[in-house]
């Protein structure tokens, strides 16, 4: 299975009980009583619906209803689509133990909650941000790591530039604070120190989850204590190299994939 995207679409039903289609306002809402046949042919997701869904080159049972779509998602299986986590219900043995917490805006406020008892803790907190909301600055707060799409970080400062956009939110964010760029790279601003990493060039198939792989990288580059310019050149490798095959859930690289990427551009 390789498609990142299925397992978001999981979440966003589990939490929801439905998928809005924002950009098709007159195609209807999938609902967790509808089929992989209704996904698949839903005109929202025409011309990649089948990267929804896990990339194993099979035939699929298009009368199987979204609430049973954890069966083909391996670290959703026992999801049910009716229970929906609230704020509240993250205390803050869930988080001490961890040696890192991701969060994204999905839910802010339960995100909110997860990052400020993590930090509480000690506990690391990178972020997945893409959007800016009313509650964007102060989920920003609350993470000791941001990584955040490029327009948010202009967006927040009114900055053009992300080295001047960064040095903006520095005065209210003294951790280190990393932008993703898609085919344009990322940048990262460690203590006063301004990092900018170019994409690796490769031959891309599907960018499907690249910016969820070169996160995974990076929080494990991190996890690892690699140097902020490392750091960075090794999570844009991940994801570049996340590009080369179709899908996303089966498209993250090895390990040795990654190494043996960055030694052959060295």
């Amino acid at each position: 299975m390789n498609s990142f995207a299925a397992g978001v679409l999981w979440c966003l039903i589990a939490a929801t009980g439905n998928v809005t289609m924002a950009s098709t306002a007159s195609a209807a809402h999938l609902r967790v009583s509808d089929s992989v046949g209704d996904l698949l042919e839903h005109p929202a997701f025409a011309g990649f619906a089948r990267l929804l869904l896990p990339w194993d080159d099979r035939r699929y049972d298009t009368t199987m209803t979204l609430s049973n779509i954890g069966s083909l998602l391996p670290y959703h299986t026992h999801v049910d689509p009716a229970v929906v986590v609230s704020p509240d219900e993250v205390t803050p043995a869930m988080v001490s133990a961890a040696r890192l917490v991701h969060v994204d805006a999905v839910d802010e406020e339960l995100s909110m909650r997860a990052a400020r008892l993590a930090r509480d803790a000690g506990v690391t907190v990178t972020s997945d941000i893409d959007t800016v909301t009313g509650r964007t600055r102060d989920l920003l707060a609350a993470v000791t790591v941001p990584i955040v799409a490029e327009q948010v970080a202009t967006e927040l400062t009114g900055e053009s530039g992300l080295e001047r956009a960064l040095r903006r939110l520095r005065r209210d964010h003294a951790g280190p604070l990393c932008v993703t760029r898609g085919e344009r790279g990322a940048v990262l601003l460690a203590g006063d120190t301004f990092y900018e990493q170019p994409a690796f060039r490769v031959q891309a198939v599907d960018t499907t989850g690249a910016g969820d792989v070169f996160r995974a990288g990076f929080i494990y580059a991190l996890l690892r204590g690699d140097p902020p310019a490392a750091l960075l050149r090794f999570a844009a490798a991940a994801g570049a190299l996340s590009c080369t095959r179709e899908g996303a859930l089966g498209s993250g690289p090895t390990l040795e994939e990654v190494e043996t990427l960055l030694r052959q551009v060295s």
